[in-house]
């Protein structure tokens, strides 16, 4: 049971890192003064896992 529960929480600290790590990308549409991004600023996986 306690093997579950670290390779649970091991996952899941090598999914937010991958988010908080990522590099944002320019999305392809724009209306000429605003650049768009493909990534979300802040979501509900930007919160850290010891919340």
């Amino acid at each position: 049971m306690k093997d579950l529960f670290f390779k649970r929480l091991e996952t899941l600290e090598k999914q937010y890192n991958e988010i908080v790590h990522r590099e944002n990308e320019v999305a392809e549409e724009s209306n000429g003064v605003y650049a768009r991004y493909k990534y979300p600023v802040l979501t509900a996986q930007h919160a850290p896992l010891t919340w």
